[in-house]
């Protein structure tokens, strides 16, 4: 059997505002027939729709590791020890995906000062 794109399953992209580019392909893989009318597969399109939502929390956990690079790259040139105030939050944001099984779960740490 042949599938049509739009007709037998569509395809959609979610898209990063800022910079334009794709983030995520969502495929839903069929249609239901059910009383004439089509109905998506909602269920594949909640999974596809929480896949999102978890690397956008990746994303902004690896943005935001990437901008307290210089308290480690500090420590290093200096010999100092990283303060634990700053181990402790670039920890919690490895473990930010760990923390929760909802992503609206998410609590974020605060940056220290």
């Amino acid at each position: 059997m042949a599938y049509e794109i739009g007709k037998d399953f569509w395809i959609d992209y979610i898209v990063d505002h800022q910079t334009g580019d794709t983030l995520y392909n969502i495929q839903v893989d069929e249609w239901l027939q059910k009383d004439g009318a089509m109905e998506q597969t909602w269920n594949q399109i909640l999974e596809s729709y929480q896949r999102v939502q978890w690397q956008e929390v990746r994303n902004t956990r690896n943005r935001l590791l990437k901008e307290t690079d210089w308290v480690t790259l500090k420590s290093q040139e200096t010999g100092d020890p990283v303060p634990l105030k700053w181990k402790n939050y670039r920890q919690q944001l490895r473990d930010i995906t760990d923390q929760c099984s909802d992503v609206d779960d998410v609590v974020w740490p605060e940056m220290p000062e």
